[in-house]
């Protein structure tokens, strides 16, 4: 069933969450698919959004620091570290939680 939700959140924020996630899926599927989806629970009022690729994964020892400042995958990619660091630090100050999930 199809619910209509509204949050109250900083768009501007809230919007560069899901350009980061949207960023770093892309970037590590190089073939597959990415889906993007939201629910409502009705029984605690909250909203879960998230964003699944079938890309190359994250290494089971990184999982839990994925989301530190400066942490990025130095084998062959150029980022900085600071995207889901930045996602993290935003979704927590919504009062909200980011999960990893292999």
């Amino acid at each position: 069933m199809l619910h209509d939700c509204s949050i109250l959140a900083d768009p501007v924020l809230i919007i560069r969450v899901l350009q980061n996630l949207l960023s770093n899926a892309i970037e590590y599927t190089d073939h597959g698919e990415i889906r993007v989806g939201a629910a409502v629970s009705d029984a605690d009022h909250v909203v879960r959004c998230w964003v699944r690729d079938t890309g190359s994964g994250i290494a089971e020892e990184r999982i839990g620091k994925v989301s530190d400042h400066l942490e990025t995958d130095r084998e062959d990619r150029d980022g900085l570290g600071l995207g889901l660091a930045i996602v993290k630090q935003v979704v927590e100050a919504h009062r909200g939680e980011v999960t990893v999930k292999k």
